[in-house]
């Protein structure tokens, strides 16, 4: 079983190099996963690792 790593906000928006409006629009939109602990909404780290692999696309040639 993984580890949980719970992220504010502001690491969340740290690690993906995004403002911290991002990811709220992005949670809000159901891009990224987050847990709502009262008024506190938290990023679990690995869900965010995850997220940032299923969004790799290689460059590609487009004739320069």
């Amino acid at each position: 079983m993984e580890d949980i790593k719970l992220l504010t906000p502001e690491e969340a928006a740290r690690l993906l190099m995004v403002k911290k409006d991002t990811i709220y629009v992005w949670a809000r939109k159901g891009k990224i996963p987050c847990y709502r602990l009262g008024k506190c909404v938290r990023f679990d780290k690995n869900d965010l690792i995850r997220f940032i692999k299923r969004s790799y696309h290689p460059i590609r040639d487009y004739g320069n």
